[in-house]
């Protein structure tokens, strides 16, 4: 790999592992705590069917405010409690990983279709890699439908009237974990689609995290450049 090509793969490795402290800088919530006189006397005033009034127009846009304020702190939230739990891996959203895939012309999907290489180091760092059930995902399956994914603590509570533990569903083959994913040019995957071809060997691997019926990411490791990013 030349150098230009290395320098590219290492732009595309680091955008990816410093996106957990961009979304936690968006993430910061700002509370109006001037306008809380106002906003209450907004209520009164729409109370009294002053629904045009300016006051009850601000009191409006406060609203749609709180409602992104409200993504913004379960987002801050779930990162914040991987962050404690998990301090040395690094974290990642969904819909991050389908906007720099976008950026970078890289593909995402389960681990099954990827056809490339995997070095020594990297297949290392991927059995190392250790995640409590309580974060980890789960697919449940009913004959040959699969339904929404589930952590450790929603198959408990799923089936704590039902007689059934963790450990027996996971035997009964209720539920299975969740395979890892990983993003890398089209060209080494097993796909049947146009593959758009960005000329770098970069992959990423990734293993999914459920959080309140969300899915996220941890990074396990990546590979590509001259030096392993670790």
């Amino acid at each position: 790999m030349n150098i230009r090509n290395n320098s590219i793969v290492e732009k595309i490795h680091n955008s990816f592992y410093s996106e957990m402290d961009k979304l936690l800088i968006e993430s910061n919530i700002l509370i109006p705590e001037d306008n809380i006189e106002l906003i209450e006397k907004s209520k009164r005033l729409e109370k009294l069917g002053f629904t045009n009034s300016k006051e009850v127009k601000i009191l409006k846009d406060f609203k749609n405010i709180s409602k992104n304020n409200k993504e913004k702190l379960e987002l801050q939230s779930t990162i914040l409690y991987f962050l404690k739990k998990y301090p040395n891996y690094k974290f990642i959203t969904t819909e991050s990983i389908q906007r720099l895939c976008k950026e970078y012309n890289l593909y995402f999907d389960s681990i099954e279709k990827y056809q490339g290489e995997i070095p020594e180091k990297n297949l290392r760092d991927i059995e190392n890699f250790k995640v409590s059930d309580d974060d980890s995902t789960f697919i449940f399956k009913l004959r040959c439908t699969e339904f929404l994914y589930h952590n450790k603590i929603d198959i408990e509570s799923f089936f704590s009237d039902r007689s059934l533990l963790f450990d027996d569903c996971i035997k009964k083959g209720f539920f299975i974990k969740r395979n890892l994913s990983i993003v890398a040019p089209s060209e080494d995957f097993n796909i049947k689609k146009d593959k758009v071809v960005n000329g770098f060997e970069d992959p990423i691997v990734f293993y999914p995290i459920c959080k309140n019926n969300k899915i996220y990411y941890f990074i396990i490791t990546a590979w590509g450049g001259e030096e392993n990013i670790i």
